[in-house]
């Protein structure tokens, strides 16, 4: 006499179809979660490169405004050195020529038409600081600010793009309680 086999054997592969479809949920859910957790990773570490660049454009524009200080006024550098938009030595002592002022916020700007690509600061609030992360440019010299663009230091060239703010604000803000050792 023949044993029923046929059943026995449909259930086991029911058993391990049911299995199989289980562990490939499981390993699907679990690549998915990876790639998920990857691509959130690299969005992080990608607005963390830029807001370290941003940081090491600013300190560079503050070095490179003192140090052209003390090329341009070298016959007065303890007076000139942190001084900003001053032409002459005179400039330097006035009682309104701007300084590097701790607690006081500067937009880092370029001026891309009187002297290309001289780093400027500019006196802002912290608070309504609009669209800093961009460049400003007066393109044809009458005042207004015509165009906006992104620019990195040291490559060369610009970009024109039209997107209007991003997540950072070029500022530099002073924190050190003796102005003299910046």
């Amino acid at each position: 006499m023949k044993k029923p086999r046929l059943l026995k054997a449909r259930a086991e592969s029911l058993i391990e179809t049911i299995i199989a479809v289980t562990i490939i949920t499981l390993a699907v859910a679990g690549s998915t979660s990876l790639i998920r957790s990857s691509i959130m990773t690299n969005n992080v570490i990608g607005s963390k490169l830029v807001a370290l660049n941003l940081a090491l454009e600013g300190i560079e524009a503050v070095k490179n405004i003192r140090d052209t200080n003390y090329l341009r006024f070298s016959s007065n550098p303890a007076s000139c050195w942190n001084k900003l938009g001053v032409t002459s030595v005179s400039g330097c002592t006035l009682p309104g020529a701007q300084s590097f002022r701790v607690g006081v916020n500067f937009a880092l700007n370029r001026d891309f038409v009187n002297n290309p690509f001289e780093w400027q600061l500019v006196t802002v609030d912290a608070v309504n600081t609009g669209n800093l992360d961009l460049y400003e440019i007066d393109t044809d010299s009458d005042g207004t600010f015509d165009s906006q663009i992104y620019a990195q230091s040291g490559i060369g060239w610009v970009m024109w793009n039209s997107v209007e703010s991003g997540v950072y604000n070029r500022i530099v803000t002073f924190t050190d309680s003796n102005p003299d050792y910046i």
